[in-house]
């Protein structure tokens, strides 16, 4: 069963209290409060800018320490190399002479040894009336063939002889097809003589790089150039002849070949 209470509600009485402090008096405390606040902010702000001051200062210490580091390094390293500025130097004098004596001889050709592989293919009674030779320089290329039954080549080497017979004419062909460097040749004219029943001949012999010297090509460039070609199959042509004689000439005083 629910309790219940009859008549009034119980109400407790408390001790009352009477403020009898002037108004000024709370107000001076409450003032006393935000002074103690603000100072107390104050001081914290002052903390915080004396750190923030400080932490700054120890970063730019920092970096300058490492600045002076690194320009003390700097100069130890200008200084040893200074030690061997004149081992550079010599070292770079050396490059650019072996870059002329390359340059200035990449279109060497060993004449001697030509002469003497072309006078081994004069067959017996040829007499030699005149030998020329065209090649280009380091500074100006060798022209290009003309005709497309010219291969590349690099010099030309010109000759007129007195050869007895057309027979002899091949032979001797023959013997310039098997020359180092050889391009191809062409028998540009051929006169026949009335009187003593030989020709004048002139020979155009084209020559490829295997007959470049390369005194001064690097080891590994040399032997490349060695295994290189030309290009070709290794088969020549026949060398053109004449069929019939063209004009009559007297036959010249020369070297017999």
């Amino acid at each position: 069963m629910s309790e219940r209470r009859f008549g009034r509600p119980s109400v407790k009485v408390g001790v009352a209290r009477v403020n009898l402090l002037p108004p000024e008096i709370a107000e001076g405390k409450r003032a006393l409060r935000l002074r103690g606040q603000m100072v107390l902010l104050a001081a914290t702000a002052v903390v915080v800018a004396v750190a923030a001051t400080g932490l700054t200062a120890f970063v730019a210490a920092a970096a300058q320490a490492r600045l002076l580091a690194a320009q003390d390094e700097t100069i130890q390293i200008l200084q040893e190399q200074g030690e061997f500025v004149e081992a550079r130097t010599l070292a770079q004098r050396v490059d650019t002479v072996k870059a002329a004596q390359l340059t200035g001889t990449l279109t060497e050709i060993e004449m001697q040894k030509l002469i003497r592989a072309v006078d081994a293919t004069v067959p017996g009674g040829v007499l030699v009336l005149s030998f020329a030779i065209d090649s280009g320089s380091p500074i100006e290329e060798f022209p290009l063939p003309t005709s497309p039954l010219e291969r590349p080549r690099i010099a030309t080497l010109t000759l007129t002889a007195a050869v007895p017979n057309l027979d002899t004419i091949e032979q001797w062909t023959v013997g310039l097809k098997g020359l180092d460097g050889f391009a191809d040749i062409f028998v540009t004219t051929a006169s026949r003589d009335e009187v003593t029943g030989g020709y004048e001949v002139t020979m155009t012999l084209n020559l490829n790089s295997d007959v470049y010297r390369g005194r001064f090509l690097p080891a590994d460039e040399t032997d490349a150039a060695n295994d290189e070609t030309d290009g070709t199959d290794g088969t020549v042509g026949p060398t053109p002849l004449p069929t019939a004689p063209t004009e009559t000439t007297a036959p010249e005083e020369g070297v017999e070949g």
